[in-house]
């Protein structure tokens, strides 16, 4: 399954699931200018990690999806809700965390 990568240096790419270790390992090059990375699926799909583990997910094309975040430290979990979202499976990435509306704490 191919979907759009955005790398921590703001490149973006076509990406496969095999991409996603080594875009989060990325993160540790994280800046204030490109402090995350992203996945997003063809339907418009987003799913943006930080280094802290905030995730955000959403619809950025047709905002069926209003904006939500969870700290998610866990980098199996974060693999996971990206699996589920490329697979189109977005009930079960939103059941995998606590997701929050918004886009993190103190960002509504």
């Amino acid at each position: 399954m191919v979907f759009l990568i955005t790398e921590v240096n703001g490149a973006m790419r076509d990406g496969e699931l095999a991409d996603i270790p080594a875009l989060l390992d990325s993160l540790q090059g994280a800046d204030v200018e490109h402090p995350d990375v992203a996945v997003q699926t063809e339907e418009g799909i987003s799913v943006s990690v930080f280094g802290d583990g905030l995730t955000v997910i959403e619809d950025v094309e047709s905002g069926e999806l209003d904006p939500h975040w969870a700290m998610i430290p866990n980098r199996e979990d974060i693999v996971a809700v990206i699996v589920a979202v490329t697979e189109g499976e977005r009930s079960r990435a939103m059941s995998l965390a606590r997701w929050q509306r918004g886009h993190g704490p103190g960002n509504g």
